[in-house]
This record gives C-alpha cells, sequence and structure tokens, in this order.
C-alpha cells in the first residue's frame, strides 16, 4: 500500500515538472516572438520616418541616418558568448531663422533619441526637449559627465543618449558665458547653473548643480603647458543622507609629429568618492553604498573602487584608419583592461570599427570578475556601419 502511494506521488512530480518545462518552453517562445515582433516594428517606424523625410526634403530640411549591424564574442576559458545586435537610426532638422526642430528615431535603446526645439541668436541659445548635454574634461573617467556619459570601454560613442531638459545660454561681450540647465531622467529631476570664462590662456568652469536630491558643487579647467593640455574636474557632492563625497579627475595630452602621422598620448588619474575602499566580496557590499549602486546602475558611473589611472596612446596609420590602445588600472586591487579601439573608413558612406578587451592581473578583482564569476579571457566587439 505504502509502495503505491510513492509511485502514484513520483508520477505526480513527475508530471508536474513535465509541466513547468512547458510552461517555461511555451515563456520563451512567446518572449522571442515579441521581441522579434517589437524589433520589427520599430525598423518599421524608422522606415516610413524616413520615406516621410525624402519626400517631404527641401532646403530648410536635412536629414541623415545609418544602419549599424554589429557582433560580441566574449571567451570565457572553455566557453564563450555570442551576442549580435543591430540599430537602424534616422536624424531629421528643419531650420527656420533663429529657429530650429531636431529629431531622431531609431530601433534600439530610447525609440525617440532626439526631440527638442532650440532658438539661437548672436548671444543666446535655448533648448527644449530631449537633446545632450556634455560637462566635464575627463577623458575616459568622466565624473562631471552625470547625464548618460559612455563607457571608458564603449565600441561606438557617435551618438549619446538624449535626455529630457530645459537649457539656456547666454554669452556675454567678454566671451565667458552663463548656462541653466534643467533635466528630468529617470523619475528624478536635476538642475545645475553653471559660469565658464576664458582668461588668457586659462579656461575654467564653475558649477553648481541639485542632482539625486543631493547637492553638488564643481571646478574645472583647462590649461596649455608647452605642446601639452592639463585638464581637471573636481567635484564635492553633498548626498540626500548628509554625507560629503569628493571626487576628480586629472589628466594630460600631448600630440607628438611622427613623420606624416600625429601621436595622441594621455595620461589619466580619477578618484571616485562614491567608490568601495576594498574590492566586494559580495553583491550584499553594494548594499552599505546606496550613492553608488543607484549611479552604476543608472549608468553615471561605471567604476567600483576608489582610485584609478588610464594611459592610452592614439595613432593614424593611414588616413582611413584610427586606432587607440589603452589601459585602465585599479589601483586598489591591480586588476586592470587592455582596451584596443579600432575605426576604418571602408568608404564615404561605410565604417568599420573593432574593438579588443583583455582583462588583466589577479583573478576575483573587479576587472577579472567578481563573486565567484568566470574570468573572461577577452572581448571582442564589431560594427559595420553605413551611413546616408
Amino acid at each position: 500500500m505504502v509502495e503505491s502511494k510513492v509511485t502514484v506521488a513520483t508520477k505526480d512530480t513527475d508530471r508536474q515538472t513535465e509541466l513547468k518545462v512547458e510552461r517555461g518552453r511555451r515563456l520563451k517562445i512567446g518572449g522571442a516572438r515579441h521581441f522579434v515582433w517589437s524589433q520589427c516594428l520599430r525598423l518599421l517606424l524608422c522606415v516610413l520616418a524616413f520615406t516621410s523625410c525624402h519626400a517631404l526634403s527641401n532646403d530648410a530640411f536635412n536629414y541623415s541616418g545609418h544602419l549599424k549591424l554589429g557582433a560580441q564574442q566574449t571567451h570565457l576559458g572553455d566557453n564563450s558568448d555570442y551576442r549580435g545586435f543591430n540599430n537602424l537610426r534616422l536624424n531629421a532638422e528643419y531650420e527656420n531663422g533663429r529657429f530650429a526642430f531636431e529629431t531622431a528615431l531609431q530601433s534600439s535603446d530610447q525609440n525617440v533619441d532626439r526631440l527638442a526645439l532650440s532658438y539661437r541668436n548672436s548671444d543666446t541659445l535655448f533648448v527644449a526637449g530631449r537633446s545632450i548635454i556634455s560637462w566635464g574634461n575627463g577623458l575616459v573617467f568622466n565624473p562631471l559627465d552625470f547625464f548618460n556619459p559612455f563607457s571608458p570601454v564603449a565600441l561606438d560613442t557617435e551618438y549619446k543618449p538624449g535626455v529630457d531638459m530645459l537649457y539656456w545660454q547666454h554669452s556675454t561681450a567678454t566671451g565667458n558665458d552663463w548656462q541653466l540647465l534643467g533635466v528630468r531622467k529617470d523619475g528624478q529631476n536635476s538642475s545645475a547653473i553653471r559660469y565658464h570664462s576664458v582668461d588668457g590662456a586659462l579656461d575654467w568652469s564653475a558649477t553648481l548643480a541639485s542632482h539625486r536630491q543631493g547637492e553638488l558643487a564643481a571646478w574645472s579647467f583647462n590649461l596649455p603647458i608647452g605642446g601639452a593640455l592639463l585638464s581637471s574636474d573636481v567635484l564635492h557632492t553633498r548626498t540626500r543622507e548628509g554625507d560629503a563625497v569628493s571626487s576628480g579627475v586629472v589628466n594630460i595630452q600631448h600630440w607628438v609629429g611622427v613623420g606624416d602621422h600625429t601621436l595622441s598620448l594621455v595620461a589619466e588619474y580619477f578618484h571616485n568618492g562614491f567608490g568601495l575602499a576594498e574590492t566586494p566580496t559580495s553583491p550584499f557590499d553594494l548594499l552599505k553604498k546606496p550613492e553608488l549602486a543607484n549611479r552604476l546602475a543608472a549608468g553615471e558611473l561605471f567604476t567600483l573602487g576608489r582610485d584609478y589611472t588610464a594611459v592610452s596612446i592614439g595613432f593614424d596609420p593611414h588616413p582611413l584608419w584610427q586606432t587607440r590602445l589603452s589601459h585602465l588600472y585599479n589601483l586598489r586591487d591591480h586588476s586592470a583592461l587592455l582596451f584596443w579601439h579600432n575605426s576604418f573608413d571602408s568608404s564615404e558612406s561605410t565604417r568599420f570599427t573593432l574593438t579588443v578587451t583583455i582583462p588583466l592581473g589577479p583573478s576575483d578583482k573587479e576587472y577579472t570578475g567578481l563573486f565567484g564569476s568566470d574570468r573572461v579571457d577577452a572581448q571582442v566587439q564589431a560594427q559595420f556601419a553605413w551611413y546616408f
């Protein structure tokens, strides 16, 4: 009797397992179908918009765009992971006197990446809508650019993602300017006032901002030194919890002529005041640093630790080929990234981009795999772009 009950229970358990597997398979198929349909609809939207713009084209109306196809191969020991991606984008701009309207539609990330109305005269610029703002002097790490900055190892930095904003800039008779900014992003409001001045060779800016329910003050400068350019941003933030956090970046650029070519040399130091003093051993360590976790999740920061250096060498072996080799180093845990970026202008309307990223240093560190994850041996990204 007991054996019969056990047999029945086993059959019921097997049946439940089969049902769960079948339900999971259907969910995966449904999710894949939804993804395919959503991508097709996005592409169709861009194609229709492109066709409309072509029909309406005139001297005051300009349009352009691109189709980008890419692939990423990641090698993890004996395993590898492949991912493909694509993006069809249309840019359109209409000008009428001092007013201009711009929009950009794309099939990945934000469907509407630009949608802004601007007004410009001899000394004033006003922008309302979804557009871009880029502040800061960081070349690899840029703590002052806290609205959709690029990753230090980004494949494509051609178009910065737009944010919903109001922006006003006024230039004075001396060539200096005032800027006011209001941004709505991720359900939060940010505002800033900035003064930019050129005093002889010294170019400097002062910024006061309210961001993530905290306050921020920053001072930036650019100063030519011989044939080099010294730049820096120093930031002081008071978080909504009342904590004082200081961050900063300083770099120097130098250009050297090599025959008919130019060699670009960059050295940079970055201090991330929000970072962890020691390498995290568990994801729960990030819960102790909510300001860091929130900025990582929002794509405002790309580093976990406190102190970093970066050196890079850029060279153009051919007028149509630009290459740059960079080394990013965590001074606390001694892990590093070697990043090689190549861009080939294969024709007037096409471009091929190739990057190789190799982690270096001891295992179980920031750049070599945390929390027991497999160590990445190398990652290769390739992208083909056609412009119209």
